[in-house]
């Protein structure tokens, strides 16, 4: 590590902005389940393989913890192959952001069973039944409370 290059300031800052974005919950920490299932929605030519995901996650996570740290995500970005997995993972995560956010109505941070039916039926011009929505709720709910929060969002969007 002494031979290489220390990244300047904007760079850092960069990182950090970046890993925030990623860092769904705010614990400061990127937990590997939370990076794959980001690295598996992706969809189209940006699509990673098994085997970059693989390899991506062992590179991230050198301590075997099963979470990213700032500094594992700092070094991880020195390596060129990982830094196109990791953007292409932020931008995924922005557009996945960008959703929830144009669900969530009232930006109380849960989707409602109203806001969902409310965006479902403005988006594709149909009825939906009050049984539908029901059933989309309780797959989506993980922890029964009525709502769906952006890390149940998230696994909704990765199915």
């Amino acid at each position: 590590m002494d031979s290489e290059k220390p990244f300047k300031k904007e760079q850092v800052q960069g990182m950090i902005k970046e890993f925030l974005c990623l860092d769904a919950d705010g614990d400061g920490t990127i937990t590997v389940d939370e990076l794959e299932k980001v690295l598996r929605s992706m969809r189209g030519k940006s699509k990673p393989s098994e085997i970059e995901i693989k390899k991506a996650i062992k590179e991230i996570d050198r301590d075997g913890d099963g979470t990213i740290d700032m500094d594992e995500y700092v070094r991880s970005c020195r390596n060129k192959a990982t830094q196109d997995l990791i953007h292409r993972a932020l931008v995924q995560s922005s557009k996945i952001r960008k959703e929830f956010e144009r669900f969530d109505k009232d930006n109380s941070g849960f989707i409602t069973k109203e806001e969902l039916m409310e965006v479902i039926q403005a988006r594709a011009a149909v009825t939906i039944s009050p049984k539908q929505i029901d059933q989309m709720m309780m797959d989506s709910d993980e922890n029964n409370d009525g709502l769906i929060n952006y890390e149940e969002f998230i696994f909704l969007m990765t199915k």
